[in-house]
């Protein structure tokens, strides 16, 4: 027999305890609210904008042709082609 140093040891061995990582915390924003577009009625068709031309009687021509009228603009109607 000899004598020994060391050897096996029985008995309860300790071990830090496990690290436990805090839950991921996810922040989604509340979606927008929906939004509702509602469409014209295709039977009803608004007016159209009236649309001027504008005359210089000295000048006798329309703008943009004529660039300044001494006298003022007359708003007139557009007339067709001739």
């Amino acid at each position: 027999m000899g004598v020994y140093i060391g050897g096996p040891v029985w008995g309860p061995v300790w071990y830090p305890p496990p690290y436990y990582y805090p839950p991921q915390v996810v922040v989604v924003p509340p979606a927008p609210p929906p939004v509702y577009v509602e469409q014209a009625d295709p039977a009803v068709q608004p007016a159209p904008a009236q649309q001027y031309w504008y005359y210089c009687r000295s000048s006798k021509g329309y703008y943009p042709y004529i660039k300044e009228c001494p006298e003022g603009w007359q708003r007139v109607q557009p007339q067709p082609e001739r």
